[in-house]
């Protein structure tokens, strides 16, 4: 909980309400960080039923197009892959 709520401080933005629900397994939150960067806070992550629903960087800024990009390749690889069922 103290990281959430850290990265919301440092984002400014409101991540940190989310502490409840990623507790209730309601969602997933992940920090996004640039490899040169790994401890400041670059962008949030929600995660629902294997979704990215948002991506927000500071003061709730919306995603950059590389973000976005980035963003829709790890869903693919990640995400859905891990929901696919295994084979029989």
């Amino acid at each position: 909980p103290d990281d959430i709520v850290a990265e919301g401080h440092a984002l400014h933005h409101c991540v940190g309400n989310y502490v409840d629900s990623v507790a209730e397994k309601r969602c997933i939150i992940l920090f996004l960080r640039r490899t040169e960067q790994e401890d400041k806070p670059f962008y949030t992550v929600e995660v629902r039923h294997q979704k990215v629903v948002q991506v927000r960087g500071e003061y709730n800024a919306e995603a950059t197009e590389e973000v976005k990009s980035f963003i829709e390749q790890w869903e693919k690889q990640m995400l859905q892959y891990r929901s696919t069922p295994a084979a029989a």
